[in-house]
């Protein structure tokens, strides 16, 4: 049996946590991480990193408190030593994601937005970098003025200067940015008592322990990859396998090879994921893989698809994978990750509604055999030290149980607002109610639908993205659900529903990555037109097929709807194939179009 304990809940700051760890068991390697090569990995024991988090915090340390730090490192032990090391300085550390030097191109254009945002007094960096980063201060000159640090070749001794940051739990532990799924990124400001909070009821929801062994491929640049992939970790005193996502794109199989490996018991990630390796991995690949040990797979980051849990235990319930297992959990960065979810080992709860009437903002429950109907996966109910409701985002009122509405949270999670957004803050992080209901508490208004039923959560989608045609209201995730079994060649969570302006009127457009080989054009366009009209009442005005991997996402892998629907408008898609409606005027650019 362990003897890692459970911390204490009132410590002053999480810098505290890899501290505690490291005096309870400096050998324990808490972290593993897999090289893009099989066999080929490394491991940092809590007393490395400990020691390492040192150095780099007395160098930062120099330049005095409250100092801002971007981390432009790829997945690995450096990034999270250096995380730690920020976090030993008392400086908030920037997660963000190196562009490449050969090919910045829209990596490179975020990184400006976060840099010109944040400000940064360090960036963090591998020595390669450091050394050629004249190629990236030529593009922005905030970078520039920044004190680059190659985090790979520090002086020794540094460790021995660090001191104890004076550290409370209001203090900025990190800036992390927005994915930009809708809109500009913004730096929410995550504290350490966010930290602390979110940590500990994630322990709890997953009824976690040191004994418990994780693995995972998330980027650790997006809040789901840091919380639960690297800080969750050492909160909770267990080990982790990590492997970098591109190596997860090339090969699924890695994971799921690891998960059999390490006898995992807890791993997780976005729909995307889990929806890949099921479509990727070959029957004939499963030989000798074991499931049986992973008693939970969080899945998040955006809607849940029924047919996303159906789909994974089709392939992999053969070797152990249970379905109880899955748990689909609610949040944001503005919640520091999770807000709703769980419990661990209780059964995924999935229940039909009336697709009609969802759409004009009532949630009425469907018989599982009506026709016009949608599954909807409950998400779990609001972890403790939160609280959550359904508002009427125009009137500010609470919603009756039967009413879709805005997704409001309040409670310890909730981060501090927004770097250096006073106004934005105020917008969405003060949401009071209207009176009678206002009892002086504020709230974080998500942007997000949805509803209660019975504690549950399910959610809906994103306000903004609603598709309004002659009207009717039609949210994207219910327009691309139907799509993923219309036709062979369509790839599952590969779609993006959207509405454009034609002067006119607004039109829906569907754009959808293919799997080029065997596939018929036409068959394909028609099969996801009829699905649309036939479940929906919607006639699309476009319908554009793309290669596989090509659909705008997120660091993350979320689609990014606004960014594919402006490529549609500018003609920047690199399409296969594209119908276009004779009778409406969407897509006038032609784009650019491929062999298959």
């Amino acid at each position: 049996m362990s003897v890692r304990s459970v911390l204490p809940v009132d410590l002053p700051s999480f810098t505290e946590v890899l501290r505690i760890r490291c005096a309870e068991d400096p050998a324990q390697e808490t972290f593993r991480f897999l090289g893009d090569r099989d066999g080929d990995s490394e491991t940092l024991s809590n007393a490395q990193a400990d020691r390492r988090a040192r150095a780099l915090g007395a160098l930062l340390q120099r330049a005095g408190p409250r100092q801002c730090a971007l981390l432009l490192l790829p997945p690995g032990l450096d990034y999270i030593a250096s995380f730690w090391g920020c976090l030993y300085a008392g400086c908030a550390a920037v997660p963000a994601y190196p562009p490449s030097l050969a090919n910045a191109g829209r990596a490179m254009a975020r990184l400006a937005a976060i840099a010109d945002d944040a400000r940064p007094r360090f960036v963090l960096a591998p020595r390669a970098l450091v050394e050629a980063r004249h190629r990236i201060v030529e593009a922005n000159s905030v970078l520039g003025q920044a004190d680059w640090i190659a985090v790979d070749a520090l002086p020794e001794g540094l460790e021995d200067e660090w001191k104890a940051p004076d550290l409370s739990r209001d203090d900025l532990a990190f800036l992390q940015y927005t994915s930009g799924s809708t809109g500009r990124p913004k730096g929410v400001m995550i504290s350490h008592g966010n930290l602390l909070h979110n940590t500990e009821q994630m322990r709890v929801l997953l009824a976690a322990g040191p004994d418990d062994r994780h693995a995972g491929w998330l980027p650790p640049y997006h809040d789901m990859g840091l919380v639960a992939g690297i800080l969750m970790v050492s909160q909770f005193g267990m080990q982790v396998t990590l492997m970098s996502p591109f190596s997860f794109l090339k090969h699924p199989i890695r994971w799921i090879q690891t998960l059999s490996d390490n006898r995992s018991t807890i791993t997780g990630g976005a729909p995307f994921g889990f929806d890949l390796a099921a479509r990727k991995i070959r029957p004939e690949q499963l030989q000798g893989i074991d499931l049986s040990n992973i008693r939970v797979a969080c899945i998040a980051a955006e809607p849940v698809h029924p047919s996303t849990i159906d789909r994974f235990i089709d392939v992999f319930g053969p070797v152990g994978f249970r379905r109880e297992a899955f748990l689909p959990c609610y949040g944001l960065a503005e919640s520091t990750l999770m807000a709703t979810g769980g419990p661990a080992a209780a059964m995924p709860i999935v229940r039909s509604f009336g697709r009609t009437a969802l759409h004009e903002g009532k949630a009425e429950e469907a018989d599982a055999s009506a026709s016009n109907r949608i599954a909807l996966l409950a998400n779990g109910p609001v972890i403790d030290g939160m609280e959550l409701r359904i508002v009427d985002p125009e009137t500010s009122t609470p919603c009756p149980p039967d009413q879709t509405g805005e997704i409001w949270l309040s409670g310890a999670s909730i981060a501090q607002g927004y770097w250096g957004q006073p106004e934005e803050t105020a917008k969405t992080f003060g949401a009071r109610l209207a009176p009678p209901h206002d009892l002086g508490r504020e709230y974080l208004r998500t942007g997000d639908v949805g509803f209660l039923r019975e504690g549950e959560l399910f959610v809906g989608g994103r306000i903004k993205d609603l598709v309004i045609v002659d009207g009717r209201n039609f949210h994207p995730e219910d327009l691309e659900a139907v799509l993923e079994n219309a036709h062979p060649n369509l790839v599952p969570g590969g779609s993006v529903a959207f509405s454009v302006d034609d002067g006119e009127h607004e039109r829906a457009v569907v754009v959808q990555e293919v799997v080029t080989r065997g596939l018929d054009r036409e068959s394909a366009c028609n099969a996801i037109r009829a699905i649309v009209a036939e479940t929906h009442g919607l006639e699309l005005s476009a319908v554009v097929l793309i290669r596989a991997r090509t659909l705008p996402r997120t660091s993350s892998m979320k689609v990014q709807r606004r960014a594919c629907r402006d490529a549609f408008r500018n003609g920047d898609l690199i399409q296969v194939h594209i119908w276009r409606n004779p009778r409406h005027g969407a897509g006038k650019r032609p784009g650019v179009e491929v062999a298959a």
